[in-house]
C-alpha cells in the first residue's frame, strides 16, 4: 500500500496537466500512487494521461462518468486510492519540490493522523507571480497531532 494517493482531475487542463502531472512524480519522496481523473475516455487530456501512464508504474488512471464535475471526478479517485493519506491536487496546479518528504516527515514527527493541513503559494500560471506564499506545514508545532496523555 503506498503512503499517498494523489487523485489529479484532468477536464479542461490538458495544456497544464504535464507540469502538474511531473510535479508529483519528480517528487524526492517516491512512495505514491498518482491517479489522473479523466471524465470522458476521448478527452484532449486522455492523450497526456496515456503517455505518463506507458512511462511509470505509479500512475493508475481511471474514468469518471462525463459531465459528473469535480465532486464525481475526486470521489472516482478516491475510490481507486489504496494510499494511507490522500492529497487531492487540481490538473493545473503544481506539487511543491519534497513535498510529499516534508509531508511524511510531519507525519513520522506527530504519528499518525487523520488529517494533516498546511498551506500553499497561489501563482496564477499567465503571470508566474506568487499572490500569496504561506509556507508549507507551518502551522504551530503540534497543532493537528493526537492529544498526548499528560504525566
Amino acid at each position: 500500500m503506498p503512503r499517498f494517493s494523489i487523485i489529479v482531475p484532468t477536464h479542461d487542463v490538458a495544456g497544464r496537466l504535464s507540469r502538474s502531472l511531473d510535479s508529483v512524480l519528480t517528487q524526492s519522496f517516491g512512495d505514491f500512487e498518482l491517479i489522473p481523473v479523466r471524465d470522458a475516455p476521448g478527452s484532449p487530456a486522455g492523450a497526456v494521461v496515456a503517455e505518463y501512464t506507458g512511462r511509470d508504474a505509479r500512475v493508475v488512471p481511471v474514468v469518471s462518468p462525463p459531465s459528473g464535475g469535480l465532486s464525481a471526478a475526486r470521489n472516482t479517485g478516491l475510490a481507486a486510492a489504496t494510499g494511507t493519506y490522500l492529497l487531492f491536487l487540481d490538473g493545473d496546479d503544481v506539487l511543491a519540490p519534497g513535498a510529499l518528504a516534508a509531508l511524511d516527515a510531519r507525519l513520522k514527527e506527530t504519528g499518525e493522523v487523520d488529517a494533516v493541513y498546511f498551506g500553499h503559494e497561489r501563482v496564477h500560471w499567465w503571470e508566474a507571480e506568487k499572490t500569496n506564499t504561506p509556507p508549507l506545514g507551518r502551522a504551530p508545532h503540534g497543532a493537528f497531532a493526537p492529544p498526548r496523555p499528560r504525566t
